[in-house]
């Protein structure tokens, strides 16, 4: 009978991996202060060209009530979803479109907290580009800046 035993537990180690078979949670700290869901409060633009048109988070009060969000789970996956209007910039000019942007993707930490790179894996080539957030002091905020916008994403 210890014969068996012993025989079975090389495979139980084998099926008690720490990962879920994604290869990524290896890499994330369950700790990590981006993990949680986020939503948008706060978006500021710049405007570097007159007369250009730039998409704008739906955050007035005339604009309908979609929520962007951000969904960054510990096992290295992530969910964005975007909304951006148009129009909406007074009451005699109510909001002619909404978008949504999605993203089904996978996020690592690269370098300092703070630096992440989200990615769609399905890509052939990897998007490169960082996100690079300054959290605030209890974590319960972060503030984006692209250059082009600096927007506030707050846990829910």
């Amino acid at each position: 009978m210890k014969k068996i035993i012993l025989l079975c537990i090389p495979l139980l180690l084998v099926g008690c991996g720490d990962g879920d078979g994604d290869g990524n949670s290896s890499n994330v700290d369950p700790n990590d202060p981006i993990i949680g869901v986020w939503e948008i409060i706060s978006e500021e633009r710049y405007v570097f060209e007159n007369d250009t048109y730039y998409g704008r988070a739906c955050l007035n009060e005339s604009d309908p009530e979609l929520p962007s969000q951000f969904y960054v789970y510990s096992n290295g996956k992530a969910d964005l979803y975007i909304y951006e209007c148009s129009g909406g910039d007074g009451p005699f000019n109510p909001v002619q479109t909404e978008e949504l942007f999605s993203l089904d993707g996978n996020w690592e930490q690269i370098g300092g907290v703070g630096n992440y790179l989200f990615y769609d894996p399905t890509d052939e080539v990897p998007n490169d580009e960082i996100f690079y957030c300054e959290f605030n002091n209890d974590n319960s905020q972060f503030t984006h800046d692209t250059g082009e916008v600096i927007q506030i994403w707050q846990r829910q």
